[in-house]
């Protein structure tokens, strides 16, 4: 037979305690969790609403920035390659 170890439990009543406290702490974490994550949608939806800033085309510009920033990159390449080509030449 079981024997009382913690309290007036047995080992596997304090088992199936500890783990359906656990459950339910894990359950209410899990519904703050999904009522922080709408809160900060609902939040970041008010800020770009005020803003006037979309996010899509702040990151469709950011793509062209970096498309115009990798080509003059690739022209000062081209320029420095150039340069040392002509001094090699004289």
């Amino acid at each position: 037979a079981d024997k009382e170890v913690i309290g007036n439990q047995t080992a596997g009543e304090y088992y199936r305690s500890l783990v359906g406290t656990l459950g339910n702490r894990i359950q209410g974490v899990s519904f703050l969790r999904s009522n922080q994550e709408k809160i900060v949608g609902h939040l970041e939806m008010q800020r770009q609403s005020v803003s006037g800033v979309s996010m899509e085309e702040e990151m469709t510009r950011m793509v062209l920035l970096e498309q115009a920033f990798t080509a003059a990159s690739r022209l000062v390449s081209i320029a420095d390659e150039l340069t040392q080509t002509v001094l090699q030449l004289i």
